[in-house]
């Protein structure tokens, strides 16, 4: 059990050395920190891989509206009881708003780091509770569906580097492998620098593969 806990934390940190170049060296030692801690208090693991289609919103910005995006990444679940766990996950979340008019969108690609806690009030149902943490990877302002010649432009140093979300939702065990689940993000702090009362909110909907356990 310890030589495959190593082997899947070894790949686990590789896939995520890719991203260096993107955050923060200190932020990347805190998620790994955050996920590894946890495993040495669980009495049985499961880890696996997940992605779906999420709904990203801006608050109280004038003239613009929210947009389906995705995200996908692993995850990894900590069962303490039979129906108490701790599942954490490592997505790539796009996130974003378009203007009203369709002239221009705003994408923005984080790291997020989500710790949950889930209780199983069903057989095969659970609920989730917890927060997340998000890394900026790039920000950028694009063109609309309208042709109007704008260029894409960097915005990325217009967005906070870090994000903090509370996270609640629902997840339903189709399978041994296979779950499904919906959870809502609401943004605690500003995420952009000049607009400081807007917070980003995220309706996601998820498929989970659970390809380890022990």
């Amino acid at each position: 059990m310890d030589k495959f806990m190593m082997f899947f934390l070894f790949i686990l940190i590789t896939l995520i050395s890719f991203l260096t170049d993107f955050i923060m060296k200190k932020q990347l030692l805190f998620a790994l920190f955050v996920c590894f801690g946890l495993s040495l208090q669980a009495q049985s693991f499961s880890a696996g891989l997940k992605a779906g289609r999420q709904y990203s919103n801006y608050t109280k910005i004038k003239d613009s509206k929210g947009t389906i995006l995705y995200h996908a990444g692993v995850h990894g679940t900590y069962s303490l009881t039979d129906r108490f766990a701790l599942q954490t996950e490592v997505l790539l979340s796009r996130q974003g708003q378009n203007a009203k008019d369709k002239s221009t969108k705003e994408r923005a690609m984080y790291l997020n780091v989500p710790v949950l806690a889930k209780y199983q009030v069903l057989p095969r149902l659970n609920v989730l509770a917890g927060g997340q943490i998000g890394f900026l990877m790039r920000a950028k302002l694009l063109p609309g569906e309208k042709e109007n010649g704008i260029d894409k432009v960097d915005l990325k140093h217009k967005y906070e580097s870090t994000t903090l979300a509370g996270v609640v939702g629902v997840e339903y065990q189709l399978s041994d492998r296979w779950s499904f689940d919906a959870r809502y993000n609401l943004g605690f702090g500003p995420f952009h620098k000049q607009l400081k009362d807007s917070r980003q909110n995220v309706f996601q909907v998820s498929a989970a593969y659970r390809l380890v356990s022990f």
